[in-house]
């Protein structure tokens, strides 16, 4: 339903959702939603240890979630 918004599937672009306060009461607190394009999704299964997902402020914002 999210990927209507994208004009061009090969650009790596990403959507994020469900932050909203109504729809945070359905997602567990370590989730983020998002939808993302093919490029994107290569791009994020090639993150390691050096991305933002492994920094101090990514791990803060999770145990803020959880």
């Amino acid at each position: 339903m999210l990927a209507a918004i994208f004009e061009d599937f090969d650009e790596p672009k990403a959507v994020i959702w469900g932050t909203d306060i109504a729809m945070r009461s359905y997602l567990p607190g370590g989730v983020l939603a998002f939808t993302v394009t093919k490029p994107m999704f290569e791009q994020l299964c090639q993150l390691d240890e050096t991305s933002f997902l492994y920094k101090s402020f990514w791990n803060t914002v999770k145990q803020a979630r959880a």
